[in-house]
């Protein structure tokens, strides 16, 4: 049986993605260059109520906005696809959100 929108988007959630630059650079931020920036995930609606996925770093001082997919490797994929954009080099990870769930049992 196929997940349900709801069910994809907490999936997505439940993950993060770590972008880590070639050099530290300096931006728009406070504190002198970085080079390691995490963005996490908010649900978003649009007017017309389709649901969307904020992906933001408070580090980075970014935050773009990516449409719900038909699953969550589709979504996570288009955004890496948009953090590996331009310069300078960089990688990106995208890691599930340990929950301590085992405990709460």
């Amino acid at each position: 049986m196929p997940k349900t929108r709801d069910q994809i988007i907490e999936e997505i959630l439940g993950y993060e993605i770590d972008v880590e630059l070639e050099k530290p650079t300096h931006g728009y931020w406070d504190g002198g260059a970085k080079q390691h920036f995490t963005f996490s995930p908010t649900r978003r609606n649009y007017a017309n109520g389709i649901p969307n996925i904020e992906w933001g770093s408070w580090g980075a001082n970014f935050w773009f906005r990516v449409e719900v997919g038909p699953n969550a490797g589709n979504h996570l994929a288009m955004v890496k696809r948009k953090l590996m954009k331009g310069e300078p080099a960089r990688k990106v990870t995208i890691r599930k959100i340990e929950t301590d769930t085992a405990a709460a049992a």
